[in-house]
This record gives C-alpha cells, sequence and structure tokens, in this order.
C-alpha cells in the first residue's frame, strides 16, 4: 500500500512538467518572422476605376470615362480649358484650379454641342475664364464646383443638376440654367447680371442670393422656387414666372420684393402661386 502510494506521488509530481513540455513543443512551429510584406487588403481608385490624367491645358476629351485633374491648371488665350467632345463622363477637379488667366479665354469646361451629354463635374475650382466657368450640356450633374470672376459662372442645357456650388464676381450671370433644371444647395454673391436664374418648369431650392446686379433668384413660367434667401440685390429679390410656385422664402433689402405673374408684390396672379414668404 505504501510503494502504491509512493507512485501516486512521483506520477503527480512529474504531470506538471510533462504538460509544459507537451504545450511548449505545440508552439514551437516555425519562424515567428513573416516571409514577405502583407498583401494590401484594399484596392486603389484606379484599379476599382480606371481613370485618365489631365495635366496640362488645353485638353480635349474624345472618349467616355472618368478623368481626373492632376495639378492647378492654366488656360490658353482663345481656347476652352477642357473640351468635352464625348458622352457620359465622370471629370473630377481634385481639388485643383483651372485658371483662365483673364478675358482672352474662352470656357473652362466646355461641351460641344453634339456631345457633354451625361457628365459629372465637380470638386474644384473654375476662375477668370472669359466665357463660362462650366457650360455643360444635357443630363449632366455640377457639384461642389467654385466658379469666380468668369463670363457666367455656370451654364447648363436642358435636365441638368446643380448643387452645392458657389459662384461669385461673374460678369454676367452666376448661374443659368435653361429647361428644366434643378439647382439646390447654391449660393450666388457679387454677380454683375442676375444671381441664378433657372429656365422653365426649373426647380431652385435651399439657395441663396446676395449683392448681385440683377434679379437675385429668377425663375421662367412653371418654376418652383422654395426655401430660398435673396438680399440686397439690385432687381428684384425673386421673380417667378407664370405658373409658377415660391414658397417658404425670404426677401429683403432688394429694390423690389417678390414678383409673380404680373405682380410686384407677394400673392401674385397669373397662376403664380406664392405662400409662407417674406419681403
Amino acid at each position: 500500500m505504501q510503494e502504491i502510494i509512493v507512485k501516486t506521488k512521483i506520477i503527480l509530481e512529474l504531470l506538471p512538467i510533462a504538460l509544459y513540455i507537451t504545450v511548449s513543443n505545440s508552439f514551437a512551429q516555425g519562424s515567428l518572422s513573416p516571409s514577405s510584406a502583407p498583401s494590401p487588403l484594399m484596392k486603389t481608385l484606379d484599379q476599382i476605376e480606371s481613370r485618365t490624367p489631365i495635366s496640362s491645358l488645353p485638353y480635349t476629351i474624345t472618349e467616355s470615362g472618368s478623368y481626373y485633374v492632376t495639378t492647378n491648371l492654366y488656360g490658353v488665350a482663345g481656347e476652352n480649358g477642357i473640351t468635352l467632345d464625348a458622352n457620359y463622363l465622370n471629370i473630377d477637379l481634385n481639388g485643383f484650379t483651372l485658371d483662365g488667366l483673364g478675358n482672352a479665354s474662352s470656357n473652362g469646361v466646355c461641351s460641344t454641342e453634339e456631345y457633354g451629354r451625361y457628365v459629372h463635374i465637380y470638386n474644384g475650382t473654375v476662375c477668370n475664364w472669359g466665357e463660362a466657368g462650366i457650360k455643360a450640356s444635357r443630363y449632366s450633374l455640377i457639384e461642389n464646383i467654385r466658379s469666380i470672376a468668369n463670363g457666367i459662372g455656370i451654364e447648363t442645357s436642358h435636365n441638368c443638376l446643380i448643387k452645392d456650388c458657389i459662384v461669385i464676381d461673374s460678369t454676367y450671370e452666376g448661374i443659368y440654367a435653361r429647361f428644366q433644371n434643378s439647382i439646390t444647395r447654391c449660393t450666388a454673391r457679387h454677380n454683375k447680371g442676375h444671381g441664378i436664374r433657372g429656365g422653365q418648369g426649373s426647380t431652385i431650392n435651399n439657395c441663396v442670393s446676395r449683392h448681385n446686379s440683377g434679379i437675385g433668384i429668377y425663375g421662367y413660367s412653371q418654376s418652383i422656387i422654395t426655401d430660398c434667401v435673396a438680399r440686397e440685390n439690385d432687381g428684384y429679390g425673386i421673380y417667378a414666372g407664370k405658373g409658377g410656385t415660391v414658397s417658404d422664402c425670404v426677401s429683403s433689402y432688394n429694390t423690389n420684393g417678390i414678383y409673380g405673374g404680373t405682380s410686384e408684390s407677394v400673392g401674385g396672379n397669373s397662376g403664380t402661386l406664392i405662400t409662407d414668404c417674406s419681403a
């Protein structure tokens, strides 16, 4: 009996050592140093979508696709900065400036008569172009653009969306958008013509127009103008054509207040509806 107790004691004393050796061997399986650098877990933007750099002006785009500006670029007299001679384009100004250097230049970004449709232009500044900072064709999106001291700040054809843009010191119009455009969250200041002008059937929403030499916010017939502010403009604060709607707007310190149809006061006639506004 005593012999059994002694053997059991020896086994219990040796058991922790055996376990230690077993666990140590299980972890000692090869080098801890990695064989090579870890591969990146995310793809680059160019791997997701191939993009073409624009590194000098003038530049003409003739193929659909995505393009990006690589640095601040400067215009040439009598030439457009970037000419859009294709449809379905994505143009990232990449936070840089297209500078026309004065009135001898033409347009900063310009669609040709037949092309430049379905275009997204965004994220940068256009300044000092003699004609338009941006001149876009139908079905285009102009977003997060600063237009400074151009002939016309931003000019668009039919069925375009202009949003989150600032237009300052234009020689003529700040924003000139033709038929059935949508203009939202934009600011127009110190332009020598109208601040924001939307053609027939356009929607102008959440915009601010101040210190312009013409009408602050000008909507042609059947336009809808909502939640806008017009202050200290030399013409009417807000002008709405026949069949239009003006609602929840403020017009203050302009030469005239809010114009609806053939009326020069809040209320209007000729089918123009003006509600919840102050002038």
